[in-house]
């Protein structure tokens, strides 16, 4: 039985055109809006629960041969200050990082 003129699944269907007809299927503006936006969130929930896991598995300590990472309070700026001075003849880098 042949789909009577003007069904959503026949694509000589006068407006066919502006539903985008793919694979055969005609879809509505609605439907390919709410699959975008459950790809994007599905994306975002993926992205989240990579950076949650790497926050919660990734290794805290330093690798063999480097000295231990040292948070610069006020406490520890002194000794900070005189290590990076006592080593005045070899090469030094300070990179400060910022979370955000």
């Amino acid at each position: 039985m042949a789909p009577y003129r003007g069904s959503r699944t026949d694509p000589a269907a006068p407006g066919s055109e502006s539903r985008g007809i793919i694979r055969g299927m005609a879809l509505s503006r609605g439907s390919i809006v709410r699959r975008s936006i459950l790809l994007v969130a599905a994306a975002l929930a993926l992205a989240g629960g990579g950076v949650v896991g790497w926050h919660l598995l990734a290794p805290r300590a330093t690798p063999a041969g480097q000295a231990p990472l040292t948070d610069l309070s006020r406490e520890g700026l002194a000794a900070f200050r005189d290590a990076f001075n006592a080593a005045g003849d070899e090469v030094r880098l300070v990179a400060l990082l910022s979370p955000t």
